[in-house]
């Protein structure tokens, strides 16, 4: 909802909006930009489209065992990661 309410603020009033977000899926549905920190720096600058998973992990600092759903807003990705991180 309060996203939502940015996007119409910044398409009706053409205010820019900046949101500190920590999930991908959330970042791809609301931004036009994603900028993308790690220790105070930045490692990523594009759009949505260009937040792949491999840039996800300079993001992050993660390894190839990183799955977006960690970060995910879903129930169900969510259900779905916490069954298999309890079966690993």
């Amino acid at each position: 909802i309060v996203m939502d309410a940015l996007r119409r603020i910044h398409e009706e009033d053409g205010r820019m909006v900046i949101a500190n977000l920590h999930t991908l899926d959330t970042a791809r549905r609301y931004c036009d930009r994603v900028i993308g920190m790690r220790d105070g720096r930045v490692v990523f600058d594009g759009t949505p489209e260009q937040l792949t998973t491999g840039a996800a992990r300079d993001i992050y600092g993660a390894d190839e065992s990183f799955s977006e759903a960690a970060t995910s807003t879903s129930i169900d990705v969510l259900d779905d990661a916490y069954a298999e991180a309890m079966l690993t």
